[in-house]
């Protein structure tokens, strides 16, 4: 498979999802505008790194208005947008130590807390 800029769209779910999901600290649109930068730069520099032979890739804009139409989705989107993300993003050989890559880690676990049964579930397991 090839690798390729992801929309607007895409980046704006993985964070207003976050948004939503984080309860210990508020994500303005200052902040939120920061995170969507830092992942769209990223997934720019990985594609730029996969095909250097080809013209640069911009990474996408955000808007204000794009992350108040973009909507709350199911938290299983959300992984499947962020594993497609990691493997848009990857190409360099120091993306897991990123601030993208922690911020991917951030929408996961936000997403993984909120699947059905994982509130009831038990913290430890024991025989």
């Amino acid at each position: 498979m090839s690798a390729w800029i992801v929309s607007n769209e895409h980046l704006a779910a993985m964070v207003k999802f976050l948004q939503a999901s984080n309860n210990w600290h508020q994500i303005d649109d200052g902040e939120a505008r920061r995170l969507f930068r830092i992942l769209a730069d990223e997934n720019a520099r990985s594609v730029n790194h996969r095909y250097s032979h080809h013209e640069p890739q911009d990474a996408p804009e955000y808007s204000t208005s794009l992350m108040m139409r973009a909507q709350v989705l199911d938290p299983v989107v959300i992984l499947k947008a962020c594993s497609c993300y990691e493997y848009q993003s990857c190409e360099t050989d120091d993306y897991y130590e990123t601030e993208a890559a922690k911020i991917n880690a951030r929408v996961q676990a936000a997403a993984i807390a909120k699947l059905p049964g994982y509130e009831e579930a038990p913290w430890g397991i024991d025989a």
